[in-house]
């Protein structure tokens, strides 16, 4: 986890850190609770200090770094963050957009996927902290794969109520499958993009899936885990997936969200 900041803009690390361990604490109730729906326990790998705090790591960006967000990658990349042993999101302290990610286009089931072998970003930006983290984290791991059962057609699903599904770029009207006390939940039925049990033979059974992500803990972490190792096969570049940005984002259920 990273706070980035311009450097023409006021720094206020030191001030949120409170505020990013209260969000990823939160961000872990739901992937237990998730996980839980389908019978396993999963727990985000976020990388802590030797008293096991949350690690966020403070990045400050050139005046320019914040304005898009290939000013930002490329930033971060420079910077040395690029492990494939890691996915980055960044606290952005900036209100360009929503949120923003990168997902790689690749349903194979299996590690030597690409979501479980290399490296993306993401991005939120602080008019959307609290709830689009989630969001572009799970981008980063894989979902919404184009292939996956309700797929919107732009790495998004249309059977809400749940965390990756919402009338994005392509317009593809949502369906209300889930209840909507699911809305801060993953994978409506868990036929998408995230089951910790699927079904033999079923979508998530031989295609990817997020809950078998290298990223992601079966519980207590007692031990280091080893980096993933990349897949020697050339995989296609990694999709950008923009979200609403703040200056015209919409409502649905009573939230926005990227």
């Amino acid at each position: 986890m990273i706070y980035a900041v311009a450097s023409d803009k006021p720094d206020r690390y030191t001030s949120l850190l409170p505020t990013f361990s209260r969000i990823a604490s939160q961000m872990d109730a739901a992937l237990v609770l998730s996980a839980a729906e389908t019978g396993g326990e999963r727990h985000f790998r976020f990388v802590t200090t030797p008293d096991c705090s949350l690690s966020v790591k403070h990045v400050v960006l050139s005046p320019t770094g914040d304005d898009t967000f290939a000013n930002t990658t490329s930033e971060l990349k420079a910077l040395g963050y690029t492990d494939a042993g890691r996915k980055y999101h960044v606290w952005m302290d900036a209100n360009v957009y929503c949120g923003i990610g990168q997902v790689w286009p690749d349903d194979r089931p299996g590690l030597t996927n690409a979501n479980a072998s290399s490296v993306s970003i993401a991005r939120s930006d602080n008019g959307c902290w609290g709830y689009s983290e989630i969001h572009e984290l799970f981008h980063g791991l894989g979902a919404v794969q184009l292939s996956a059962p309700n797929s919107a057609g732009q790495y998004h699903c249309d059977d809400e109520y749940e965390v990756m599904c919402y009338v994005d770029s392509s317009g593809t009207p949502m369906r209300k499958v889930c209840d909507a006390s699911h809305e801060n939940l993953l994978d409506c039925n868990h036929d998408d993009y995230f089951n910790t049990a699927p079904e033999p033979n079923s979508y998530l059974a031989t295609h990817w899936n997020t809950a078998d992500s290298p990223f992601l803990s079966s519980g207590h972490i007692d031990a280091p885990v080893a980096t993933p190792t990349p897949d020697p096969t050339p995989t296609p570049q990694p999709q950008e997936v923009a979200e609403l940005v703040t200056s015209g984002k919409t409502s649905k259920a009573g939230t926005v969200r990227t």
